[in-house]
């Protein structure tokens, strides 16, 4: 991708920086010694020096040098603690992070950026998948994803659902704002990766109603009801199938002597050959 000058690292992390300044700070300014802003620069700092933990971020620190790279590059006024960083922006609700997605989406399309990320024409490939970040035995929240093993023995966990738009030409993939995959207050049923993937859907639809996008998933997102989301919110959907999820289909595929062919042999010589069969039944 050629870095043009609003995509480069200085303008994205100035436009960081603007976002992360208004975000409402609700606590007792008597008593605050490091800002939200501060707090959550650091916490970029640490994923853009892909250090392994805050433990080692803050050991990078130590260095006279580093800390005058934070505060210039990140514009840190007051270096947070490890355990600073953790209290702070875990009291940060994820929306307040939306916009930059946003934003960010609209410097992409500045001098067509974009373009090179289309599958089809004016359409985009956006596989989606879910990922846990946080698991353990002890620690855990009201917002925790639970999974017994035995009676007495709980994990406890988080995850969100990610999704981003990706080309096979391309090296880089263009994040788009994850969804959460917890437990809400007041409900007794429990989260899951297709919940969230349903409000995922619904919510790319009201951010980018004009971004055509062919949808990706794993076999666990062809069912009906996401299937149908995604047709209401006008995208396509590209999603795996197991046979044994989907036995009438697969009856009804195996019903035919002989599916449609597409072949080509590739410029190693390799000879390629594609069966399908259009208006398919997912189901009985």
């Amino acid at each position: 991708m050629k870095v043009l000058k609003h995509l480069s690292f200085s303008s994205l992390r100035k436009k960081a920086s603007e976002f992360f300044q208004a975000i409402p700070d609700n606590r007792q300014q008597s008593k605050v010694s490091i800002s939200i802003h501060d707090a959550l620069m650091s916490g970029l700092a640490c994923m853009h020096f892909q250090d392994p933990s805050l433990l080692q971020f803050q050991k990078r620190l130590q260095e006279q040098q580093q800390s005058n790279n934070l505060k210039t590059l990140f514009s840190v006024t007051n270096i947070p603690k490890e355990t600073q960083m953790r209290e702070i922006t875990d009291e940060v609700e994820s929306d307040y992070f939306r916009p930059i997605f946003k934003d960010y989406y609209q410097q992409l399309q500045r001098n067509k950026s974009l373009e090179q990320f289309q599958i089809f024409p004016s359409m985009y490939y956006f596989p989606m998948d879910g990922s846990e970040f946080f698991s353990s035995k002890e620690v855990h929240c009201a917002q925790c994803l639970t999974k017994e093993h035995k009676p007495g023995e709980i994990t406890y966990s988080h995850c969100v659902l990610q999704g981003g738009i990706m080309h096979p030409d391309c090296s880089e993939i263009i994040p788009f704002m994850p969804e959460q995959i917890v437990n809400a207050d007041g409900t007794e049923k429990q989260d899951c990766e297709m919940n969230a993937a349903k409000r995922f859907v619904k919510r790319l639809s009201q951010d980018f109603p004009q971004l055509k996008l062919l949808m990706g998933g794993d076999a666990l997102f062809s069912r009906q009801p996401i299937i149908t989301d995604v047709l209401v919110q006008g995208m396509h959907y590209l999603f795996a199938a197991k046979p044994t999820d989907h036995k009438y289909m697969m009856e009804w595929l195996n019903a035919y002597d002989a599916l449609h062919q597409h072949e080509f042999v590739d410029e190693k010589k390799r000879r390629h050959v594609y069966e399908f069969m259009n208006n398919v039944p997912l189901h009985g």
